[in-house]
């Protein structure tokens, strides 16, 4: 084997490892769940109470802590399940864990959006980024990025003017685009940066209707600012609380962004080995 195979072959392993270990990280798409968090009804009750001493026990005291949390299934960074609008949908408890560990799906439409709050993401944004990057040919979540996400800690701008149904104002996805997603049978769920996947002022919740009726669980006020996520090739895992017959349920999703490509780390790691063992082989084939 000449040198310069034996080069070429150890400077694509040395390309791939650097570059995959450059642009992967571990990225937390959820916000802070505490009093401040985001409800639907604001007079649902969120209490968290601390119980914090020393735990007497001689012959030394030690350190105890324990709090008491009260929360609402439907607030912060939160998971809906199907069952939320389709009688006959999963509960939280019973989505299967393969749907948890799924491909993420990112599209941003910040800069078509421009903060307004009437914006509706139309089937026509979704079939434009599929002829961008490709079909969804494996299970995937959706996530949409409307910008929304700076808003969070700002109620009014969040939300719109008020918590009434009419005063609501915040972008949606559309019922065309919400039937072209439930049709597509490799997309497991759908993630917003907004509070609901319905425009603010729905009455009706089609969306929700439509989604939770194909058994699509749904994603609501996911903390997509500063993220930087490409369009495709990252992995999600999403976390929520194992909530028997729970219609939701607070979540924590994390997304770990893949090499370029869309390769995968495991995919990466394979191919690096596979590099090591060619030029092993040509090596000792050539003595």
């Amino acid at each position: 084997m000449s040198r310069f195979s034996t080069s070429l072959l150890y400077g694509v392993f040395f390309l791939e490892t650097v570059l995959c270990a450059g642009l992967t990280q571990i990225i937390d798409l959820g916000h802070p769940l505490d009093e401040n968090s985001i409800a639907w009804d604001p007079k649902s009750g969120f209490y968290f109470t601390k119980k914090i001493g020393l735990f007497s026990v001689p012959p030394n005291n030690s350190w105890y802590a324990a709090n008491e949390l009260q929360t609402p299934e439907h607030i912060g960074t939160h998971l809906d399940a199907p069952y939320h609008f389709n009688q006959h949908g999963w509960t939280v408890n019973q989505i299967p864990v393969e749907r948890l560990m799924v491909g993420g799906i990112h599209v941003d439409v910040t800069n078509e959006v421009h903060g307004e709050p009437k914006f509706v993401l139309d089937e026509h944004h979704l079939r434009r980024w599929t002829e961008t990057y490709g079909k969804i040919e494996s299970k995937s979540v959706l996530l949409i990025n409307f910008g929304w996400a700076n808003r969070y800690w700002n109620r009014s701008a969040y939300m719109g003017t008020g918590y009434s149904e009419h005063n609501r104002n915040f972008p949606g996805i559309s019922i065309p685009a919400a039937r072209w997603i439930a049709e597509n049978p490799n997309i497991v769920g759908v993630g917003v940066d907004t509070p609901s996947v319905d425009v603010g002022h729905s009455t009706t919740f089609d969306v929700h209707k439509i989604l939770t009726g194909a058994n699509v669980y749904l994603l609501e006020n996911v903390a997509l600012n500063n993220t930087y996520l490409p369009a495709r090739g990252f992995q999600l895992v999403v976390m929520p609380m194992k909530l028997t017959h729970g219609t939701g349920a607070p979540v924590r999703i994390i997304a770990s962004p893949y090499c370029i490509g869309g390769a995968g780390l495991v995919k990466v790691s394979k191919f690096a080995i596979l590099s090591m063992l060619v030029v092993t082989v040509l090596k000792v084939q050539s003595r």
